[in-house]
């Protein structure tokens, strides 16, 4: 992907369930969007079993040259 600030995050919905996906922009912006996505998720579900949730993932380091 071109640019930076790209972030991944997944949204783990019963265990099995998981959404995938990318945004790009600073961390706040892209955790509040994702939180909102989770919200309306959680809404949808409502009174049915599970929950949604966010799970973090730590950024990965790029190899260093040897």
């Amino acid at each position: 992907m071109e640019g930076a600030d790209w972030h991944r995050y997944v949204i783990a919905f019963g265990g099995s369930n998981n959404i995938q996906g990318c945004r790009q922009g600073k961390l706040s912006v892209v955790t509040g969007a994702v939180q909102e996505i989770v919200a309306q998720l959680n809404e949808r579900h409502r009174g049915k079993a599970g929950r949604v949730l966010l799970v973090p993932t730590p950024k990965e380091k790029p190899a260093a040259d040897a």
